[in-house]
């Protein structure tokens, strides 16, 4: 391995990393990198100032992720950063912690900036996730493998949805969400409002956040839909402690054989607090010391 110093730099990421070794940090300076790079062997990525602005890492229309972590290996962090793409800016199939970075979704493509797949101990936190032209189906965080992360601290503000739920035992937690819009209509799973977070599988605990206006179209702080997903574990999903006001729907569940369990949320200023509908199986939410 070649050490690197401020003033002998590597001048790509990716040159930077494949001289360093396991276990290593990789400090990126300020600028624009239009790469995309692929962490493993518990390195490191961070940004050599803390302050902004963050460094950029955008792959443009190059194919992939900008930031991969393979299934196989697994990253130490990701932090101080802005990454984009007009593809995806993070595609996640290992263990890593995710924090202060921003991800706003200049891309004119519908995506996700964070895919969660079959991943190993994953933590995301205090990042911000925005689409800045509000156009488009971008989704903050798609879990879909993954099997315990958690996710706390976040903001997430006009997007089609901060976080969509399809498996695992994801734990959402203190995070603010705002300006949901609505998703195209998606067939394997029918039409979904506007909701900040989106539950069609697993088993999510969603403790502490915020959820409020501005919502653009109809719109739902937490919808649950179609529980249990067909070919996703699930057992129901718990909510406790959250905020949700400005909404046409605080709690919209659709669909639900399983319990949905909200226990001391303050729901108010939504024009309906809970709805349930069309449900057809014997487990329908339950409530505890609710304000609606």
């Amino acid at each position: 391995m070649t050490a690197r110093t401020r003033s002998t730099p590597c001048l790509t990421i990716a040159a930077a990393l494949s001289q360093s070794g396991a276990n290593d940090t990789t400090f990126v300076a300020d600028g624009t990198y239009n790469e995309s790079v692929t962490l493993s062997d518990e390195k490191s990525l961070v940004s050599l100032d803390s302050t902004d602005p963050k460094p950029i890492i955008d792959n443009g229309s190059l194919p992939g992720a900008a930031v991969k972590v393979d299934s196989s290996d697994t990253a130490a962090a990701v932090s101080g950063f802005t990454i984009r793409s007009e593809s995806q800016p993070m595609d996640v199939g290992g263990g890593v912690d995710i924090h202060d970075n921003v991800f706003d979704a200049l891309n004119p493509s519908d995506g996700f900036d964070i895919r969660l797949g079959t991943a190993g101990s994953v933590t995301i936190h205090d990042n911000v996730f925005v689409d800045p032209d509000a156009s488009g189906a971008q989704i903050g965080i798609k879990i879909e493998g993954a099997p315990s992360p958690v996710i706390s601290g976040n903001t997430f503000t006009d997007l089609s949805a901060g976080v969509i739920a399809i498996s695992g035992d994801p734990r959402i937690s203190n995070s603010q969400f705002s300006g949901a819009r609505p998703l195209p209509p998606d067939p394997g799973i029918g039409d979904i409002p506007a909701a900040d977070v989106i539950v069609v599988g697993g088993t999510p605990t969603i403790v502490g956040n915020t959820f409020g206006a501005p919502a653009q179209g109809p719109s739902a702080g937490v919808f649950v839909e179609n529980l249990p997903f067909p070919g996703a574990d699930s057992t129901g999903a718990t909510l406790s402690r959250n905020r949700i006001s400005g909404m046409d729907v605080g709690v919209q569940v659709v669909d639900t054989d399983l319990p949905v369990t909200l226990s001391n949320d303050l729901i108010y200023g939504n024009t309906t607090g809970l709805e349930s509908t069309d449900t057809s199986g014997d487990s329908p939410p339950s409530t505890q010391d609710q304000r609606r």
